[in-house]
């Protein structure tokens, strides 16, 4: 059946995607128009929170990981080459990987961009490390969803398909906020560490209910 949200022309993966999208550019948009001293400011606040509230071996495997996948995927696959070419004036000689003419708003872009993909890659190496350690946790927390169904099944009542809808948008909604943490700026840089942890974790949740609430017959 269609509803308010998704038709029978707009599904409602469609919906998400247009409003992850839309989420997503607007999230962009602001970071790249932000100051280029106060943007890296607050990546370096981040930084250095993680650094203090890991371990040093766990600590040098991240940082290792995001600067060759910021080298690899930014520089040397010709993304930032691509960035230049598009953003900057032609003025002879190519200009320097961090241009010092923070006043033209192209080539502030151009800086933004390059805080921005550190950003992601740095992220996106947190969530790898704290991915690592939750995975048993959060494969015993689906596992528990799972045999309370088995449960269910040998007793009338104790299904909810309402409940089991719920606890599936749920977990979408997370699931769109783990990627848009990614490109998210920071603003508190002590709870930026460990919201990875927090969404993985309430993500396991949400998927546990949702299966310990399919329908009995299928």
């Amino acid at each position: 059946m269609s509803t308010v949200i998704a038709s029978d022309k707009i599904s409602r993966l469609s919906v998400i995607t247009i409003i992850f999208s839309i989420s997503i550019l607007a999230i962009s948009l602001m970071v790249i128009t932000m100051d280029t001293a106060d943007l890296k400011t607050n990546v370096q606040k981040e930084l250095v929170a993680t650094k203090s509230s890991l371990s040093s071996s766990a600590w040098s495997l991240i940082e290792a990981k995001t600067k060759r996948r910021y080298q690899t995927h930014f520089y040397d696959s010709g993304v930032f080459d691509f960035i230049h070419r598009k953003f900057t004036p032609k003025e002879g000689d190519l200009l320097t990987r961090y241009e010092s003419r923070d006043d033209d708003f192209l080539l502030k872009t151009v800086n933004n961009l390059q805080i921005l993909a550190y950003q992601i890659f740095f992220r996106m190496s947190v969530l790898e490390y704290w991915l690592a350690l939750l995975v048993p946790l959060a494969v015993c927390i689906i596992s528990s969803g799972y045999y309370t169904w088995r449960k269910k099944l040998y007793r009338l009542g104790g299904v909810s398909t309402g409940r089991g809808r719920i606890w599936l948008k749920v977990a979408w909604l997370l699931l769109i906020s783990l990627i848009t943490l990614l490109f998210t700026p920071t603003y508190l840089a002590s709870i930026t560490v460990y919201f990875p942890a927090i969404l993985i974790i309430v993500s396991a949740v949400a998927i546990s209910n949702y299966i310990s609430n399919f329908a009995k017959s299928f």
